[in-house]
């Protein structure tokens, strides 16, 4: 979460000049409909997200590209920005923000995978407790 959460403000006030124009665009009314959707949000992704980029693609991409190193920044590029788009504003700003944001993340993630992947179980772990307090967050604002 430290990983996350450092670069935040300090990319938000270089790309936006003030780090509260970023969080009020993150952080907007949700409609009836998603408000009930995001119960359901921690538990689709947490199976799925780092499973799919380090457990199944990072190895793949090993092989294909004969490049360890390319294949970890392949997944970890992706990973981050596969989160340039929750929630979706259609700003410049606010994706690169998101995707400056999630990027340290995704490297450390997908570099602890790299060398230990038996640590993949904890990860998925961790990641959903994340999600779940970043719903809950939402939710309570």
């Amino acid at each position: 979460m430290p990983v996350v959460g450092a670069p935040r403000e300090p990319l938000a006030k270089a790309i936006f000049g003030d780090p509260m124009i970023a969080t009020n665009m993150f952080f907007r009314p949700l409609p009836v409909w998603a408000f009930g959707l995001s119960f359901l949000f921690p538990f689709t992704i947490w199976f799925s997200e780092l499973p799919t980029y380090f457990g199944y693609c990072m190895p793949r991409l090993e092989v294909q590209l004969k490049n360890t190193w390319l294949a970890w920044f392949i997944a970890s590029f992706f990973l981050a920005a596969q989160h340039m788009f929750l929630p979706t504003i259609l700003n410049g700003g606010y994706f690169l923000w998101r995707f400056g944001m999630f990027l340290p993340f995704a490297l450390v993630t997908g570099l602890a995978l790299k060398f230990r992947p038996a640590l993949l179980p904890y990860f998925v772990i961790v990641h959903a407790l994340l999600d779940v307090t970043t719903v809950l967050v939402y939710l309570m604002i």
